[in-house]
């Protein structure tokens, strides 16, 4: 019975963490600065949840979860997202970073094609004789070249074509298309 009801309690702290965490979510990614300057919340960027369905993870998820033996088939993923529910992040993160190089990713991979919406675009610069910028369907923004820092942009990126570069010293420039 001790052991039931220790396991209990645990259970229950959990679900009460897991709601603080829930509740507090939308607080700490709107006042990214104030949650840095908790003890131990000095991280380079806070991680961004986002409630849209990235397919190629949930696919990768669903082949480790057969693998392992969870599930014995894989899930028709057209029947569990009517068609008009598209892969990617219809409201997501962009990392670009700059020092002698500069380069813009989405999940880990340089962006390439992107769908429209709202982004938030986190610039790590490193150098203070080079800046990043991305201009494209009426969007504008930039680091300064002797600025040095995070910087954190909140971009609605329409359809068309984008164009980033380093701007001063460092090199890379490129280009990724927002589509429907």
């Amino acid at each position: 019975m001790a052991a039931w009801t220790a396991a209990e309690d645990r259970i229950q702290a959990v679900n009460t963490y897991d709601q603080i965490l829930y509740a507090n979510r939308p607080y700490a990614q709107t006042h990214p600065d104030e949650i840095r300057a908790l003890p131990g919340g000095n991280v380079p960027h806070l991680p961004v949840w986002s409630s849209s369905i990235d397919r190629v993870q949930l696919l990768q998820l669903a082949k480790y979860a057969k693998q392992f033996g969870v599930i014995t088939s894989l899930p028709n993923f057209t029947q569990l997202f009517p068609s008009d529910i598209r892969t990617g992040f219809a409201s997501g993160l962009l990392e670009a970073s700059v020092g002698k190089v500069a380069t813009i990713k989405q999940a880990g991979k340089l962006a390439a094609r992107l769908d429209p919406g709202s982004y938030i675009l986190i610039v790590k610069d490193t150098s203070r004789t080079a800046g990043f910028k991305v201009t494209g369907g009426g969007l504008t923004k930039a680091t300064g070249i002797k600025a040095k820092g995070t910087f954190r942009f909140t971009v609605n990126l329409a359809s068309g074509k984008y164009r980033w570069s380093a701007t001063g010293k460092a090199k890379g420039r490129g280009t990724f298309v927002v589509t429907k």
